[in-house]
């Protein structure tokens, strides 16, 4: 068929396809074509288009997407006949430290229908050892259907999507803070972090995406995380310096802790001031074989408050592992455990590392807490 009888794709301005050839998916590619990711971003900006489509194929990053300038929005999506389409538009790491796609100080880049890819290349560490399949830096947008995979380095610190906030940054006169949605998206195989969000500011939530090990030392960090599934990681979610978190309907299987939550110290060498995670709220969720504890509120300042005030309710634990853990373990101040269901085999404990004048002499209130295996506790009310 020639091209002249294909159907024409005019949604874009700016295509990226393989040599850039002149149709793809069936259809006619009717603006501007590029051979590689890159030059297909940079035209948009240059052009002032909002959307790149990106045809099936296999890409090399990376890929920036830096100061848009009075650009008010921006799409980057894979498309393609078939609906697996993330899956059949890949970008490679390029074997160099760095994120391989990287938005920085832009406004509303939203990322659909890709597969990005590391190929487990072991990248050094130093210097600039860092590598992360997405990072969003003072930067917000969307990432939808994304499948993240593959990513490492030499010392296991490599993060599969990392949200960063050092601002807030001035853009277009106004602050800009980092604010993603992640959903219906898969990362899997990171060696180190399968989402970081770090920074005050930072606005994120995380909903209908699977975490599938081996992850360490945690999948989701610092994110509003909404039916998610997590498999085979250290940690399913761990909270540092979080306030008014929401981690609701997730289910974690196979992992060391469950759910962490951490006081965490500001400045290198100061005792003080100290930042616990607080105002969090921890339901519903499933956590199923945790190998030490299902969740864990931990404080590593002696003598400084430990994380609270947090909700800890309706969550179901469950463990047939002969290994003695803790199902609940709580070295923080008023926070509120109640209406758990937790199952464990003999040796098994609730751990309070308080005391006060909560429940059972702990700092903290426990409430219709359901235990039932081999598990013997006061707190269990």
């Amino acid at each position: 068929m020639s091209l002249a009888l294909l159907p024409v794709r005019a949604q874009a301005q700016q295509f990226v396809s393989v040599g850039a050839a002149a149709s793809c998916a069936g259809t006619v590619l009717k603006g501007t074509v590029h051979a590689t990711v890159q030059a297909a971003v940079d035209g948009a900006i240059a052009a002032r288009d909002s959307v790149v489509e990106i045809c099936p194929g296999t890409y090399k990053g990376p890929v920036t997407v830096n100061d848009l300038g009075a650009m008010e929005s921006l799409v980057i999506r894979g498309v393609g006949a078939d609906e697996d389409v993330a899956g059949m538009v890949v970008i490679t790491s390029p074997g160099t430290p760095g994120p391989i796609i990287d938005v920085v100080t832009a406004n509303n880049v939203d990322i659909k229908n890709l597969t990005i890819d590391g190929q487990l290349m072991m990248v050094p560490t130093a210097p600039g050892g860092e590598v992360v399949g997405v990072r969003y830096r003072e930067a917000n947008g969307v990432l939808e259907n994304i499948i993240i995979q593959n990513i490492g380095n030499e010392d296991g610190s490599a993060v599969g999507i990392g949200l960063i906030n050092q601002g807030p940054v001035v853009f277009i006169g106004q602050p800009l803070e980092t604010r993603v949605a992640l959903s219906h998206s898969t990362i899997r195989n990171v060696i180190g972090t399968g989402i970081v969000a770090d920074g005050a500011g930072v606005n994120r939530t995380v909903d209908q995406t699977a975490v599938i090990g081996p992850v360490q030392p945690s999948s989701v960090v610092v994110a509003n995380a909404t039916g998610n599934s997590v498999r085979n990681a250290d940690f399913g979610a761990s909270l540092t310096y979080s306030d008014g978190v929401r981690l609701e309907g997730n289910t974690f299987v196979d992992v060391r802790v469950g759910v962490l939550l951490q006081t965490s110290q500001d400045g290198v060498g100061c005792s003080t001031p100290t930042s616990p995670t607080k105002n969090s709220n921890i339901v519903d969720n499933l956590i199923l074989d945790p190998a030490e504890a299902g969740i864990a509120l931990v404080n590593g300042l002696l003598g400084n408050p430990g994380p609270g005030p947090n909700t800890i309710q309706g969550n179901s634990i469950f463990t047939d592992v002969a290994v003695p853990m803790a199902p609940l373990f709580i070295d923080g101040q008023d926070n509120v455990i109640s209406r758990n269901t937790i199952f464990a085999g003999p040796g098994s404990e609730i751990v309070d590392a308080t005391t006060g004048t909560g429940t059972g002499g702990t700092a903290n209130t426990y409430d219709d807490n359901r235990c039932f295996g081999g598990i013997q506790s006061d707190l269990c009310r």
